[in-house]
This record gives structure tokens, sequence and C-alpha cells, in this order.
């Protein structure tokens, strides 16, 4: 006579198969959070006006002060936060986070921009939990 109801090596297959169901539905709980997310518009520019990009490009000279990462989110089902990663040369040199309230919202991040910001630039655009959306890249220089 056997004890238990499971035979050997049973136990651990259903426990295996009930973490992949909780892990399954986690991220499934998520993606209806952050709906199927894209950005149809994003730029870098020297300023927001009225909720709209202007003098958008991909080279700006180090002393233009200021530039701007405009993004136009949509999808998202709930509030959300996205951040903007800006990256200079592969070094991470700030995030911002940002919220979402809407699912068509337009939203920006801002960087200050001196000499010593000259190079290649790219400012990703990811989830709270670390899902990349989308990237630009641009360039400063002297």
């Amino acid at each position: 006579m056997r004890s238990g109801i499971f035979r050997p090596g049973q136990f651990a297959a259903v426990m295996l198969v009930l973490l992949m169901v909780m892990v399954s539905a986690a991220a499934a709980q998520e993606a209806v959070a952050a709906g199927d997310l894209s950005i149809p518009e994003m730029a870098v520019c020297r300023q927001v006006k009225n909720r709209l990009p202007l003098g958008i490009g991909s080279v700006f000279a180090a002393e233009v002060g200021t530039l701007f990462c405009f993004t136009r989110v949509v999808g998202a089902s709930d509030d959300i936060v996205i951040h903007h990663d800006w990256y200079l040369n592969g070094v991470l040199k700030n995030r911002a986070a940002l919220p979402v309230q809407s699912s068509d919202w337009r939203i920006w991040s801002v960087k200050s921009i001196g000499p010593d910001d000259v190079g290649d630039w790219t400012v990703k655009v990811t989830t709270a939990d670390g899902r990349h959306i989308q990237s630009i890249i641009f360039f400063v220089v002297e």
C-alpha cells in the first residue's frame, strides 16, 4: 500500500506546472495593465510647445543647453509609468519616470546638455519592469 496521493516524481512535476501557471498569469496581468504599448511618435527636440515637439533633429551642438525627448504612447489600458533612459556613449546618464494616464498620451522628459555631453546619445523607452519599447539615437557635437 502506498502513502500519499502522488507517485514518486509527480509532486515535483505538479509543482513545476503550478509555478509556470502562476508566472504566466502574472505576465498576462502586467500585459493587460501595460496594454499593447506602441510609440507612434518619438523625437528629440529643442522644445515642446502645446504638446508638440519643435526643433526636431538628430544632431545638436553642445551649446544647445536643453533637449527634450518627446514620446506619444498609445495602448495603455490603465495608468502606468514608463521611463526615458538617457545614455551617452552607452552609459546611463539620466532616468525619468513618466506617468501615462490615457490610452493615447503625449509625454516628454528634459535633459540639460553641456560641453561634456558631446557624443552618441540614445534614449530608451522602457516599462516600469524594464521591458524595452523603443529607442531613438541622436548626436551632440562640439
